[in-house]
């Protein structure tokens, strides 16, 4: 308590600044595109390839983005439009974070897109807005990719900040077809308050300071961010939301407690799955996890369910290779015992079939019930480098295993931050 006052009971200034700096302005990331990986690649016998591009928004600002798109034969054939996930990263993080996805999406007949968010790594723009202005960002990027000629359903996948961004962005757009939620938060204020509370920004604050401190920090982010952290409450576009979603959340994660996403989840007004899955806000999701969301989407996206294992080639590539141990292979099962029957029954048309649907069809009645499951622990968990909250040797120990992972050699990046 004495760190976060000054003689005479008011509030430190470090403290405060400490804290909209969560909010507002975390550790930038910083990365070479060569981290991006070869512009063009073979996954599991599939040729595709990286398409970088920039993007300008409403507001002018220029953000940089990478679309991985399985590669056509275009000689004398129709053009095929392939689904596409848009994956939206943490409020330190940066479109590496999405490298985790690229294998099993492209094997799955599923484009990537990824960006950096304005404020976010080698974007324009100076701060973050924790969703606000970031679906601004959004906007820019789905009108970009209707324009594509091979650009088919659209799905968003968001962590932290993104899945804000993504819920914040329906009230605007409810043709997308699915969203998965990956640590979101319910109300800014709310978090807010909880951070002052914690060690995150080094000491706890007093509950009788909680309330001081807020109005300043409401202020100086109004001043330099120019947005309210008042207005930004998710809780209240989940009531407006009908979109098929996923929650998922960590359950020892203690920057966004997983009461958050259980508000957002039981608020939430569309068809819905919830899964937690052991590990902290910063931890790695496992392919079991990452099969099952694909799983949700391409039902959402009325794809068909055949072949939803990973095969033993891709299983490989996504468990590299940890000190002392082999790299682990076989098929990656999607199923789990709690999590059945979501959206509705799919054909047994392959990913290459189901690629040529130009849009989604309209929606059948769904047959998915809301459900929660549960996930353990991915068999080589690792806390990656969220660049906004690990300390200084672990940041580093993140980066040095960044720089040497292979193609796809996107780094399995910093997920995370607010």
């Amino acid at each position: 308590d004495r760190n976060s006052t000054v003689p005479g009971g008011g509030i430190s200034p470090e403290y405060v600044f400490k804290l909209w700096n969560l909010i507002i302005r975390p550790p930038r990331a910083s990365y070479s595109t060569s981290q991006l990986g070869p512009t063009e690649f073979t996954v599991s016998g599939v040729r595709a390839a990286r398409r970088d591009v920039t993007l300008r928004t409403a507001r002018g600002t220029s953000l940089v983005c990478s679309h991985f798109v399985p590669k056509q034969d275009r000689r004398g054939k129709e053009l095929l439009k392939y689904p596409v996930i848009v994956y939206l990263h943490g409020n330190s993080s940066s479109r590496l974070e999405a490298g985790s996805l690229v294998s099993t999406l492209i094997a799955h007949g599923i484009s990537l897109f990824c960006f950096d968010a304005a404020g976010c790594g080698l974007s324009d723009g100076d701060y973050v807005s924790l969703g606000w202005y970031e679906r601004d960002d959004l906007a820019a990027v789905i009108a970009h990719l209707r324009q594509l000629p091979f650009c088919g359903p659209i799905g968003l996948w968001g962590r932290s900040m993104g899945a804000v961004t993504a819920l914040l962005y329906m009230e605007r757009d409810s043709s997308v077809g699915a969203i998965c939620l990956d640590s979101p938060f319910a109300n800014l204020r709310q978090l807010a308050e909880e951070l002052a509370q914690s060690d995150r920004v080094g000491f706890p604050m007093p509950s009788w300071l909680v309330t001081a401190a807020l109005a300043v920090i409401r202020m100086r982010v109004q001043a330099l961010a120019d947005f309210d952290i008042e207005d930004l409450v998710p809780l209240d576009h989940a009531k407006q939301s009908r979109v098929p979603a996923i929650f998922l959340h960590a359950r020892q994660d203690t920057f966004i407690s997983p009461a958050h996403s259980r508000q957002l989840y039981d608020a939430y007004a569309g068809e819905k799955e919830m899964v937690t899955v052991d590990g902290d806000h910063n931890s790695e999701r496992s392919e079991q996890v990452i099969n099952h969301a694909m799983g949700f989407f391409k039902r959402a996206f009325r794809l068909g369910e055949a072949d939803m294992a990973v095969p033993h080639q891709l299983a490989s590539d996504l468990h590299p290779q940890k000190d002392g141990q082999h790299a682990r292979g076989g098929p990656v099962p999607v199923p789990v015992q709690t999590m059945s029957a979501p959206l509705g029954k799919g054909g047994s048309t392959s990913p290459s079939q189901a690629s040529r649907m130009a849009a989604m069809p309209p929606r059948a009645p769904s047959l998915m019930k809301p459900l929660v499951g549960s996930y353990g622990a991915p068999p080589l968990s690792r806390r990656l480098g969220n660049l906004g909250h690990l300390g200084a040797a672990e940041r580093a120990s993140s980066q040095t295993r960044e720089r040497a992972s292979p193609h796809p050699r996107l780094a399995r990046a910093a997920c995370g931050g607010g």
